[in-house]
Parts: structure tokens; sequence; C-alpha cells
């Protein structure tokens, strides 16, 4: 008997098999045939799935049969025109071991490609043509026979599915620092040719953002939110050109920041007792703004007196009253809230002591005020005092300078002492030499000369202006008149009477 069905999907199905005289009849069924049975206790089943999750081509089909039986040969025919070049058949016979020898042959257009032997299908294993490949093309018709020698029962599938590697996607982790941004991230995926990558919605991460910058490359954008650091993760998705996808996650940690702080911890620069100071201590690595702590670091440590700290911009400032070494702990904290605690040291050092060298100063008589260029060298002066005053006059010291006034009218030598003083110490006295000059000579105006005539027995009046310099102020005098005048002095004027 032979039977044949047709028109299902560009697929014959032949069965051929034995009886008594193995002679052969043939039935051919419609489309619309369901089952067919015969009084050979023969059980042929057909069923048509569907393999589109495989990626396959949406015409390539798979087809199982059963057969329940004696003694029987099976064939099947396949018509491969439809096939994509990366689709393949796969078949797999399946069931109880044949009493005798059993053939498994899979050919194309009469050429033998597989076949197998008795025993070698039991296991239920499966081997695979792909088409394209010789002597298998799109123009073939494939034919599998089978001869099976059992009554047991058995089953052959015939299965499509793709000879392309399938897309997977696999979970990849990175770690990126803090603040940082457009982190590019390697993904770990496989797939055919063209492929697309994306990033599902709702599957970004929580604490940043990610982006594909090609996609149809490899690689992610990722950007934590500015100040986190911890955990993060996301989702992305493979595609290939057939439309199969994969998803896999990507693990990031995102590393904290560390915060600086300059200059380094240890010794700042030395302050000096009496003197302004100056030194500011910066973060960096966080988010700005930052602000600043002063700590004792030990419970005896102490920040220099006189000195002043800004939480606003780290700086130390003022002028330090105390000599010593002082240690204090800073902790900055940015806007994130992260913190870096260092401990600094400054010493405070006593100035050196002033030395005062002897100097001398010329000055006029009758002068006042006369600054005094003294000669302090070794540590600045923060004062000076008179030690043994003046016997011609006043030597007066005000913070770090001295003035010297000479007695009025007094022309001489002079002298006097003083000291300097500092946080270090005092100097020892020294002795200021002042050479007081006389005063210059009196000038009268005008120098003098003829006044108006004057008759005898005739009153005469004659004012005279005059102006004198040089000398200690006093009233005009006469020397001599004519007889019978008169000399009247007053606001450094002359008048003449009559005479």
């Amino acid at each position: 008997m032979h039977i044949t069905l047709l028109g299902i999907s560009r697929i014959a199905f032949q069965v051929f098999f034995p009886i008594l005289a193995l002679t052969t009849s043939l039935i051919r069924l419609s489309r619309s045939a369901r089952l067919l049975f015969l009084p050979l206790l023969v059980l042929i089943s057909l069923q048509i799935v569907s393999t589109e999750a495989l990626a396959a081509s949406s015409t390539c089909q798979s087809i199982a049969s059963e057969w329940n039986g004696v003694t029987n040969t099976k064939t099947e025919f396949y018509s491969v025109a439809s096939l994509d070049a990366t689709d393949q058949l796969s078949f797999t016979i399946t069931g109880g071991s044949p009493t005798s020898e059993a053939v498994f042959t899979v050919a194309a257009d009469g050429v033998t490609i597989l076949e197998y032997m008795q025993g070698s299908y039991s296991t239920g294993s499966s081997s695979a043509i792909s088409a394209g490949a010789s002597p298998i093309s799109s123009s073939t018709q494939l034919s599998i026979s089978y001869a099976y020698d059992s009554s047991a029962p058995f089953a052959v599938s015939v299965q499509c599915t793709s000879s392309a590697s399938p897309v997977t996607a696999n979970d990849v982790s990175a770690t990126v620092a803090a603040n940082s941004s457009g982190n590019l991230i390697t993904l770990d995926f496989s797939s055919g040719a063209p492929h697309y990558i994306d990033i599902p919605s709702g599957s970004g991460p929580s604490h940043g953002t990610a982006s594909v910058p090609t996609i149809s490359g490899t690689q992610v954008s990722y950007t934590p939110a500015a100040g986190y650091s911890g955990s993060d993760s996301f989702v992305y998705r493979v595609q290939d050109g057939n439309g199969t996808t994969a998803v896999a996650t990507v693990n990031i940690t995102v590393s904290a920041p560390t915060l600086v702080l300059s200059p380094a911890a240890g010794a700042l620069p030395n302050a000096t007792v009496g003197k302004d100071y100056s030194q500011t201590i910066t973060a960096s690595g966080g988010t700005a703004p930052y602000s600043y702590q002063l700590g004792a670091w030990l419970d005896a440590s102490i920040f220099p007196d006189g000195l002043t700290f800004s939480p606003s911009t780290g700086a130390i400032g003022g002028t330090p009253t105390k000599a010593g070494t002082y240690s204090f702990e800073l902790r900055a904290t940015d806007a994130n809230g992260l913190t870096v605690t260092e401990r600094y040291d400054i010493t405070v050092v006593a100035p050196l002591p002033p030395v005062a060298i002897p100097v001398s100063a010329t000055v006029a008589g009758n002068s006042s005020n006369n600054p005094i260029t003294l000669n302090i060298v070794g540590g600045a002066a923060t004062s000076v005092a008179i030690g043994t005053q003046a016997g011609h006059g006043t030597a007066t010291a005000s913070g770090t300078s001295i003035t010297y006034t000479p007695a009025a009218g007094y022309s001489g030598a002079d002298s006097f002492t003083y000291t300097a003083t500092n946080a270090g110490g005092t100097s020892a006295p020294v002795t200021v030499t002042i050479s007081v000059n006389p005063p210059t000579s009196l000038t009268l105006t005008p120098s003098g000369g003829a006044l108006p005539s004057a008759a005898a027995g005739k009153n005469y009046h004659q004012i005279i202006p005059l102006t004198v310099s040089g000398g200690t102020g006093d009233t005009p005098s006469r020397s001599t008149l004519p007889t019978a005048g008169r000399f009247r002095a007053g606001s450094a004027f002359i008048r003449r009477a009559s005479c």
C-alpha cells in the first residue's frame, strides 16, 4: 500500500510498508483527510508545529510521526524551497530497540547525506542538516527514510529550527567614580548581524542615567547622580535581525569620592608671636560648597591663642600671642555630606629679641618734635622706651618711634638712651647722641634805609612795619633816637614819635 498526503504547506508525506507478498497499493488522500486506519494495527499521526520562537523562517515547519506496528518502511519528503539560509532540519528517533537491523537515511535528490544503522537512534539524540549546505539547497526536495523492525511503538520527529547562533546576553559589572559622567561600559552578548541594543522603558538605573551611544554598537553610557555612591543597576536588551531578543543586567558600583585637604595633614608653616599669620586649608574631590569645622584631636590640644578660624573658607589668621606647638583636627564636609578629617600642627615661635644700635642726630636750636631715626636689628621691635632722659631737651617714645625737642635757646650737645622690646625680650639700652645747632642770625625786614625827612620844630610821625625771624620772639627795642624823639614798640613794628 502506498499512501500519499499532499497539499500541506508544500510538504508531501509518504509511507511505505510491506504486506504479505510485499505488494503495494496506492491510496491518495485529499487535503481534508485527518486520520487513516488500516487493518494492520498501523497508526500514523501527523502534526505540524510552529517554531517561530526558535527564530526560523515562518514557513519552516516541523512534523512529528508515530508508528506502531510490525516490520515497516517509512519515507518523508520535505520541500526546502522556503527555508532561509539559517534554517535547519533536525531529526530524532526514540522508542524501543529494533529486533533486527534498522536503517535511518537522510537523502537529498537521491544522494545519501546521513545514514544511521541499528541502535544509533535509540538514545533520542538528534542530528541536523542546514539549508544551503551541499547538497541541500533552496530547490532541493529532502527525503527521510527509515526501516524499523519492532513491535514496540517508536517515534520519528523532524523539526525545523535556525542554525544561526541564538541571541544571548550576559550580565556585566562595572565600577565608576562618583560625580563622573559618560562612563562607557562594554556589554557581553552574542547575536547574528545586524543587532540592536537598547534600554527597555522602565528598566533604567535608579541612581543615574544610562544611554546607548550607538544602537548597533557594543557599549552603553552611564552617569551616576551627582553626589551618589553605592550600588545601581539597569537592564539592557539585544535584538537581532530576526526579531529575537535577549536581556541582561548591568550592575554598577559607584565608588565614593575621596575628599582631600590641602595642604596635606601635618605641620603647617610656623607662626611667630606678635606677627600676623595667614594659612588656608581647602578641600577638593567632592561636591562644592565645602564647610569646615575645628575639633580637638587630643584632650590637651588647643588652637593657638590669637588665631581665628573661618568655617566657610578654612582660613586661619590673626596674631598669635603665646609660643608653643598646637595640634588640632580639621574636618571638611562637602555638599553631599561626605567628610574628611585630618590632623594639623602649628608651632608658634617666640621672635628674636630686638637689638638696638647707637645712633646720632642733629637738630636745630629752638626746634621741636624732631623724629630720630633708630637702628634696630634682630627681631622686630613692638615698642621702644626712653631709658635716660636728655639733659638739654626732651625725648619722647611712642610705639616704635622717638622724637626729640631741645630746650629753648639751647645749642650744643645732648644725649639720651632707649631700649627696644618685642615678645622675645628687650634690648640693652643704647645712646642717641644729639647735636643742637645754634639759631640762625635774626633778620629784620625791611633791612634799613632812609626814612622820610623831618623838619626842625615840626611834629614828625612815621610807622615802620618790621618782620623779625631767626630767633626767639621778643619785643623790639631801639638803640638811639633823635633828640626829643620817642620810640614805641609792639607787635613787630616801630612807631616813631615827633621830635
